[in-house]
């Protein structure tokens, strides 16, 4: 009988449980946030100018695209825009709040993410995770 090390055994273990995303949850400075959970972010639009990316017209509150975090899932978001900025047009940059359809985890290392319309991206961001004590 052929016998495996553990180190291969545990990963393979916690996934199959379900505890590979709560250890890497476990990860220094890294912030989960629950479904639904307000997502403070910076977010900017690309323009399309003729390019298989980007926009062409602003996006408003409610706006429901995926977003693919860095190292992490693609989810389905809805965007909060500030009432004081009320749009965001393609090429502009400004803070909004996402609330994801399911939980997600954000390390310091991996707060970037990409804003997929269709099968093109849109936009790009960073969630604004507070300095680390």
């Amino acid at each position: 009988m052929r016998s495996f090390p553990a180190l291969v055994l545990l990963p393979a273990a916690l996934f199959a449980c379900g505890g590979l995303a709560e250890a890497m949850d476990d990860a220094p400075g890294a912030r989960h946030f629950g479904v639904g959970e307000q997502i403070p972010v910076t977010l900017t639009l690309h323009t399309s100018n003729g390019e298989p990316r980007g926009r062409q017209t602003p996006i408003y509150s409610k706006y429901r695209p995926t977003v693919s975090f860095a190292g992490g899932p693609e989810v389905v978001c809805s965007v909060a825009i500030p009432r004081d900025v009320r749009s965001i047009a393609p090429g502009q940059t400004a803070d909004a709040t996402l609330g994801c359809q399911e939980a997600i985890s954000v390390g310091p290392d991996s707060a970037g993410f990409v804003v997929i319309e269709g099968n093109k991206q849109v936009g790009v961001g960073e969630v604004r995770l507070p300095p680390a004590p």
